[in-house]
């Protein structure tokens, strides 16, 4: 009999251990509206509904943002996840071992702290399954394709077999500094994921959103939010601007930025000066001497930036111009 109710004490407590372990990993993560700039609005139960910063979202909740819009949603203390103008994205599963978003269309910047093993987020489109455990990444989609392009981390990227159906698909790892590009025509006779070089307006956007920090729940100070809020308006409107420049504009102004930033520094090396400028000049004057450098700027007089700071000379000095290889 003391058998009997030692094992049945044995059963209840073992029971009672798996139905807490069982309740905390069904346990959701709270997931909220981080920040929210032009229009921005939260289907839920079919019914739209007004959103504010802050506001909890739910599963199958559908956010939308319009032209010139973006929302950034906070996932836990784990993960940030950025809405570009014109997005619409769905909650599918919000658990505090598993987070899956499904991009309908519109373009989504991730920024996931380190998970562990048993944590997982997922953002699916009509093409792709993008799994990670922590990352900087983008995911793109439309009615005929999907890309990940991935600035940090690595990436797991498959078909997506709910609307891709009758082969067995491929799975790539998607590295740091590499993209794919899945698309879905009506025919997949040979599917393929290959890997391309990041697009350096991809780079740079994932870079500029991803400074946007996760902001701990226990955090609620006044000044902490309205900190979080203004480091992150900043960030929209850098955004705005990448969308606007073209490739060769936007690789211009990052240029420039990186030179100011140089200049502004007390010292700098001469490999700093060439990463930055893309070149060192030898400028050899009349009198015979030397500076080392690179011009930044020309016109009566060289502007020339240096180990020591911006040295100016009158043009009608320059002997020679020479860029040292």
């Amino acid at each position: 009999m003391r058998i009997y109710k030692i094992n049945t004490l044995f059963i209840i407590a073992a029971l009672l251990i798996n139905f807490l372990m069982c309740s905390k990993k069904e346990e959701a993560v709270e997931s909220k509206l981080l920040f929210i700039k032009g229009e921005v609005s939260i289907t839920r139960a079919s019914n739209s509904i007004g959103c504010k910063i802050g506001d909890v979202l739910q599963r199958d909740d559908i956010i939308r943002t319009g032209e010139s819009s973006l929302a950034v949603i906070q996932i836990g203390d784990k993960a940030t996840a950025t809405l570009s103008s014109k997005t619409t994205i769905t909650v599918k599963d919000l658990q505090n071992h598993y987070s899956e978003f499904y991009l309908d269309q519109g373009e989504v910047v991730s920024n996931v702290k380190k998970l562990e093993k048993n944590e997982n987020y997922v953002i699916k489109t009509k093409t792709i399954v993008a799994s990670v455990r922590g990352t900087q990444f983008l995911v793109r989609s439309d009615e005929k394709f999907g890309k990940v392009a991935v600035n940090k981390g690595t990436v797991n990227v498959s078909f997506n077999p709910e609307n891709i159906k009758n082969i067995v698909p491929p799975e790539i790892t998607v590295v740091e500094g590499k993209m794919t590009i899945i698309n879905m025509p009506e025919e997949i006779k040979e599917p393929k994921i290959e890997l391309q070089e990041i697009s350096f307006k991809d780079k740079i956007k994932i870079e500029t959103i991803s400074t946007i920090e996760v902001t701990p729940q226990t955090k609620t100070e006044e000044t902490e939010s309205k900190k979080t809020m203004e480091q992150i308006l900043q960030k929209a409107t850098e955004i705005e601007e990448i969308d606007t420049l073209t490739e060769k504009e936007l690789k211009q102004k990052v240029k420039q930025k990186k030179i100011e930033k140089l200049i502004m520094q007390k010292t700098r090396t001469i490999e700093e000066i060439k990463e930055a400028c893309e070149r060192i000049d030898n400028v050899m004057l009349y009198s015979g001497k030397i500076i080392q450098g690179a011009i930044i700027s020309r016109g009566d007089s060289y502007k020339i930036l240096t180990t020591n700071g911006i040295v100016e000379v009158e043009k009608n000095k320059v002997r020679t111009v020479s860029i040292v290889k």
